[in-house]
């Protein structure tokens, strides 16, 4: 395979994974609609919102997967729990978190403190 199908390939399997971005983050905000009271609705659609924006600057492949896997694990355990209680990081997720990440889990800690 020379390098410009290569490449090709990759933008295919980039926008193929933005189109299902989009669906997650969709659903996400309709499972925090349903699950969330008004106040953690309100810090979570935030939260969210701002993963989802940083994601759309990335360009890399490996990104995409790991970033729907987890979204898409998060909804699972929203839908699982009969009330929203929250749930701990492990400290093998948070060693993952990047910088700005870790500055928005601290705003969240704060509001939820409120």
């Amino acid at each position: 395979m020379n390098k410009g199908n290569k490449k090709t390939l990759v933008c295919k399997a980039v926008m193929n994974a933005r189109t299902t971005i989009l669906g997650l983050y969709r659903r996400v905000m309709r499972v925090h609609q349903s699950k969330l009271d008004p106040q953690m609705r309100q810090i979570g659609d935030s939260y969210v919102r701002n993963e989802f924006k940083a994601m759309k600057k990335s360009e890399k492949e490996e990104h995409y997967h790991n970033f729907i896997k987890g979204w898409e694990d998060y909804v699972t355990l929203l839908l699982s729990q009969p009330t929203i209680t929250g749930k701990n990081l492990e400290l093998k997720e948070r060693k993952k978190l990047n910088q700005d990440q870790k500055d928005n889990l601290k705003k969240l800690r704060r509001a939820a403190k409120e």
